[in-house]
């Protein structure tokens, strides 16, 4: 058991005559709108955020969600897309290198964030401190952080939190989009171009996108370079579909390819220094290295119904991670893992200040090893989860509230965790700037494949991992209180949390 306390206060301030000038954004507008992004992110009540069931104004959501605007992705100096999001507050990362970090969310991280990109939750060996996200960050155009349990709309693993990836708009009709953009940093030699077209005719919707990065080890003030910290990725996207009155269907495929270094921090023992074989300023293959290719197909559906929205979207993935140790073509560990998402939920307009969803969501996942070393067993893994929210608005106060039903079979030792989780909250709008918020959740997680049967030595974080078959799954209560302040020319947020987690699981 765990019990975690913390406050978090972000202000943003914009001044002088072209703040003043500056077009008011209006109720209703969504995120993709034309309007000015940065003025935007001032607008906190007025934002809408699509990390709940449908699109919620930010005014009258209880949980507490950050968002982060288009201007702020592309400007903030980046090695990876963790990196966007890192300085925000309550959030940080864990980062074994120049391509390898993974979202912590006030204090936790691993399995128990989940990172949703295009619309599926991201399925790519997350367990491992090596192990980053197989997301190309040029794609990225928002992001949505949401704090707090989140398993009400995301199922296991989403105790901490969520990170939602959002890409760029699609263009207006009869408009074509075209960009190149490249980048350089100093500290690793990093550079990195991407190309992007796409277009919008008739409703027939396409978005084609191809980038590509690379950068040598890098160097601190304590021991100069680091070996093993390079790092080349090459990513390709392609979106196709239809955009028309009764809603669109639109298919997603992406390709995703790294050879990032391991960092052992091995030292001489005479003088302390990192041993480094060969060259530091490479951009080729170091041992030891990884290597990481993520495939995924996502088919996204929304028809528009006339006293609603149903809404479908199924992905697969397939993520093959290799590890090579040896100068030779054969690697030690070898992952493979297959993941099938799928969600279907049922949205209704608001009636009287009422608005209801109900739906079902989950995946099927197999993993196999095909190395010479294993580390975890070979699994089969089947979750399903059944949820139904609700909420209600009056004139200056939104309550919301939901339950979900969650069950994972796992064909290792034939494990099964079921659970039921919820949210309840409500928001207090005292004036156009002031808003106070309350909210109460109860989050879930099961025990990973790792945390259950890991058996060997986990090559980057120099251990020998022994898991445990009888883990119960952790249940976490956690209560929010915050206060937000929003004017013409500045934001004030405030948020306080308290969570308690009950069979937390951690590395003995």
């Amino acid at each position: 058991m765990r019990n975690i306390f913390f406050a978090a206060l972000a202000l943003c301030c914009l001044c002088g005559p072209a703040a003043a000038q500056r077009p008011q954004l209006k109720s209703g507008d969504a995120e993709d709108d034309s309007t000015d992004v940065f003025f935007r992110h001032l607008q906190l009540s007025e934002v809408v955020v699509t990390g709940v069931t449908g699109q919620t104004k930010q005014k009258h959501a209880s949980a507490p969600i950050t968002l982060v605007n288009a201007r702020d992705m592309r400007t903030a100096p980046a090695l990876n897309p963790v990196d966007m999001v890192a300085h925000l507050p309550g959030m940080a990362q864990v980062t074994t290198g120049n391509g390898i970090s993974k979202p912590i969310i006030r204090g936790l991280g691993y399995n128990r964030v989940v990172v949703m990109n295009d619309g599926v939750r991201q399925e790519g060996q997350q367990w491992g401190d090596e192990h980053g996200l197989e997301v190309d960050g040029h794609s990225i155009y928002s992001a949505e952080v949401m704090k707090g349990p989140a398993s009400l709309m995301y199922g296991s693993d989403a105790m901490a939190g969520v990170l939602i990836l959002h890409d760029a708009p699609l263009p207006a009709e009869g408009e074509m989009r075209g960009e190149a953009a490249a980048e350089y940093q100093t500290n690793s030699g990093l550079y990195g171009y991407t190309l992007n077209l796409a277009s919008n005719k008739s409703g027939f919707v396409w978005d084609a996108r191809y980038s590509e990065r690379a950068a040598h080890a890098y160097k601190n003030r304590y021991d100069g370079y680091v070996p093993g910290s390079q790092f080349h990725e090459r990513n390709g996207r392609l979106k196709l579909g239809l955009s028309k009155g009764w809603g669109h269907s639109h298919l997603i495929g992406s390709l995703y390819h790294q050879r990032p270094g391991i960092v052992e921090g091995e030292r001489d023992p005479l003088s302390g220094e990192l041993e480094c074989d060969g060259n530091v300023k490479t951009y080729g293959r170091a041992l030891p290295f990884q290597q990481v290719n993520h495939y995924k197909a996502v088919w996204d559906n929304s028809l528009n119904l006339p006293k609603g929205w149903l809404k479908a979207i199924v992905g697969y993935q397939q993520n093959r991670r290799q590890e090579f140790e040896e100068a030779t073509d054969e690697c030690e560990l070898d992952f493979k893992l297959h993941t099938l998402t799928y969600d279907i939920r049922y949205l209704t307009q608001e009636f009287s200040g009422f608005k209801l969803s109900a739906g079902a969501g989950g995946m099927f996942q197999q993993s196999l090893n095909l190395g010479e070393e294993m580390l975890i067993p070979e699994y089969k893994l089947f979750d399903i989860g059944l949820f139904a929210t609700g909420s209600k608005t009056w004139d200056n106060v939104s309550l919301n509230a939901g339950l979900r039903y969650d069950h994972r079979h796992l064909d290792f030792h034939q494990r099964n965790f079921q659970t039921v989780t919820g949210s309840m909250g409500a928001v207090w709008n005292i004036s156009p700037q002031w808003n106070l918020r309350l909210n109460a959740a109860r989050g879930y997680r099961a025990p990973n494949m790792s945390e259950l049967g890991s058996d060997g030595v986990h090559e980057g974080t120099l251990r020998y991992e022994v898991g445990n078959a009888g883990l119960k799954a952790e249940h976490s209560m956690q209560a929010d209180l915050g206060a937000d302040f929003t004017s013409r020319y500045f934001s004030f947020q405030v948020a306080l949390f308290a969570n308690r987690i009950d069979n937390y699981i951690f590395a003995a």
